[in-house]
């Protein structure tokens, strides 16, 4: 497939803030360990460490969560190296999206994989792994259960609650069918919705996205993780005791907020006085304090005195589950890791957290924005040639993008509205040798007269879209189905949509035209 590169930059898609971070701005120096270049990259390797302890740790519980998938040579040999103290991570992390769900749950993995060759080839001496964090403790169940494959929703319907992770499969056969009717009946359709079917046989959505991942990834030494694991979390024990007693996260990520908004960004996360959730079977609630002595769950139904609380940590760690501003520094303190690969709604609220993780001690990873992708296919590339557009003109103005459809430069009167002006600067010298005062006179008829020709231009360009109008109506649906709602399709489609159309290949094509450090927009094609 042939691939064409812009600038995340010039596309449009990007918020100011995480705009600024691309762009390098000084004024956010504070909030990231470094800007990412290949020099930040070699310098976070050789000083970032992890104790022999945690790694003998981390090693066994990955093979023990890992212990039910058949996993590649490749990921074997990624487990066992993590003993090494040469061994470094690459983390991307994403919800448990039925299906995967969009397309860019796969880009970020591949991301991930890329950036760890590149770093293989610069470093010879260490190795780095691709690491898929699975976000099995999030309970936001709208936001996963479903897939859209050529735009039709394929959604999974069920009465369980709590960390979506432990959901049962029990009631998910009649989504597996409808997204396998959906994927068509070819060879690689076929293929794909035996994938899916073998995935979700397993006994819960965290078994089957492991799978699944693994099936898709693991050629490429991809090491899948779960942070809801008991062990992990007696290593976090301490810091989920210090937020819980001290509230340390909220008061520095809330400092930081109020300095990114008064820098003019808008911010993505709202730190809580209490950064973390409560876990028990078909919940998971927030923990707030009660008074100087006491913390209960938000729904009052659970109240702890301090060393009840405390001992509840030691216990039971599996109970304590971080939010969104806990997390990032969970998956630090139990990683060697080096960098983190994620979206743009990611990288802004990772921006927030800097100042969490110094008061924590924590070392901070460096960001890198992850690629993303549009695939255009045949059909869709000869709709585009047809309105005679390019396909970095799909990020045009949308009223550009009209203009240059129907032709409006044959209408525009600015030629014309340049030599009024030049003909009024005349008159105004002359009415200002007979009266000054009749040069504003002369100036606010100039103003009328470019008012009407703007009239004009509109009833123009009006009349050329009604004449043009099956065109425009071409050009409307194509923006719906290339960049839905204004954005880009990775963030809707599902990836296997294309992989029933382009078959197996597809992955390493994705993979070839990834480059994490570029901040590109990839467009491939036929």
């Amino acid at each position: 497939m042939k691939v064409d590169r812009i600038s995340l930059l010039n596309t449009h898609q990007l918020n100011p803030l995480v705009k600024a971070y691309v762009e390098k701005d000084e004024n956010l120096s504070p909030f990231v360990k470094s800007f990412v270049n290949a020099d930040s990259l070699s310098a976070s390797v050789l000083d970032k460490a992890l104790h022999m302890a945690s790694r003998q740790i981390l090693h066994k519980r990955l093979l023990v969560q890992n212990e039910e998938i058949t996993l590649s040579e490749k990921s074997k040999a990624s487990i066992d190296s993590l003993l090494s103290v040469n061994t470094f991570t690459i983390t991307t992390g994403h919800q448990l999206c039925l299906f995967t769900g969009p397309m860019y749950f796969v880009v970020k993995i591949l991301s991930a994989i890329k950036l760890a060759e590149q770093l293989k080839e610069q470093h010879a001496n260490f190795n780095f792994v691709p690491v898929y964090w699975m976000a099995s403790e999030d309970h936001d169940f709208e936001e996963i259960n479903h897939a859209f494959v050529d735009g039709h929703k394929i959604e999974w319907q069920t009465e369980q609650k709590g960390a979506v992770g432990s959901f049962k499969l029990e009631d998910v056969d009649d989504s597996v069918i409808q997204f396998a009717s959906a994927l068509g009946s070819n060879a690689n359709a076929i293929e794909i919705a035996e994938l899916v079917r073998k995935s979700y046989t397993k006994p819960t959505l965290a078994d089957a996205t492991r799978y699944l991942v693994n099936e898709m990834f693991g050629q490429y030494g991809v090491v899948i993780i779960d942070g809801n694991d008991s062990v992990l979390k007696r290593q976090f024990g301490s810091y989920i005791k210090d937020e819980l007693t001290l509230q340390k996260s909220f008061r520095a990520i809330d400092k930081t907020t109020r300095q990114l908004e008064d820098l003019g960004y808008k911010t993505q996360i709202n730190s809580r006085e209490i950064n973390l959730f409560y876990l028990e079977p078909g919940s998971r609630k927030r923990i707030e304090k009660l008074n100087d002595e006491e913390w209960k769950l938000v729904d009052g139904n659970k109240i702890w005195k301090e060393k009840e609380l405390l001992e509840e940590v030691d216990l039971h760690p599996e109970h304590f589950s971080p939010n969104v501003a806990m997390r990032p520094l969970f998956q630090e303190v139990i990683l060697p890791n080096i960098a983190y690969i994620g979206g743009p709604g990611e990288i802004a609220y990772w921006l927030q957290l800097k100042a969490s993780f110094d008061t924590y001690g924590v070392d901070f990873p460096l960001l890198i924005l992850r690629d993303s992708v549009l695939i255009l296919s045949k059909k869709k590339q000869l709709r585009l040639e047809k309105l005679g557009l390019k396909t970095s003109d799909l990020f045009m103005p949308k009223n550009e993008l009209v203009k240059k459809i129907v032709g409006s430069e044959s209408v525009s009167l600015d030629k014309e509205k340049e030599e009024l002006k030049k003909l009024f600067e005349s008159i105004g010298a002359k009415a200002k040798l007979a009266d000054a005062t009749l040069e504003a006179t002369a100036l606010a008829e100039l103003q009328k007269q470019l008012q009407g020709m703007d009239n004009l231009e509109k009833r123009f360009l009006k009349a050329l879209k009604t004449k043009d109008d099956t065109r425009l109506q071409q050009l409307d649906k194509l923006l719906e189905e290339v960049t839905p709602s204004g954005g880009l399709n990775e963030r809707r489609d599902n990836y296997f949509q294309y992989r029933a159309e382009y078959g197996e290949q597809l992955i390493n094509t994705l993979l070839d035209s990834l480059d994490p450090l570029a901040c590109e927009l990839k467009i491939l094609s036929e």
